[in-house]
């Protein structure tokens, strides 16, 4: 087993670990919001699976491309969360539940629209 082949199995590895960790804890802790971080993990363990592939395989450019756009595109999602998350702490722990003249239910509309362009 070559190097890269190692590293990228031992990526996928972690990846789908935490992962299935984000899917534990949500169904646990019962918060329906961490639908956006699972599908993050879920797309950047596709990613490095489909890099393990290409390891063997390095002239397909059928799994190069899906493995860049899914790791590229993973952290998205991964952002996405993060504003999710600190729209919910800003609604329960601030009183005027805003922050720089920010209401928390209108952080999500500014991140999706800044995102897009």
């Amino acid at each position: 087993m070559g190097q890269c082949l190692s590293a990228a199995l031992l990526f996928s590895i972690l990846f789908a670990l935490t992962t299935l960790a984000h899917i534990i804890q949500a169904r646990i802790y019962r918060k329906n919001f961490c639908w956006v971080i699972i599908m993050g993990g879920l797309w950047e363990t596709a990613g490095f699976i489909t890099r393990t592939l290409s390891t063997e395989h390095q002239s397909s450019s059928a799994l190069a491309f899906p493995s860049q756009l899914l790791i590229l595109l993973s952290p998205l999602w991964i952002n996405a969360f993060d504003y999710v998350l600190l729209g919910r702490m800003m609604h329960y722990f601030l009183p005027g539940q805003k922050i720089a003249g920010i209401k928390a239910r209108k952080l999500s509309i500014y991140f999706v629209l800044l995102d897009i362009t």
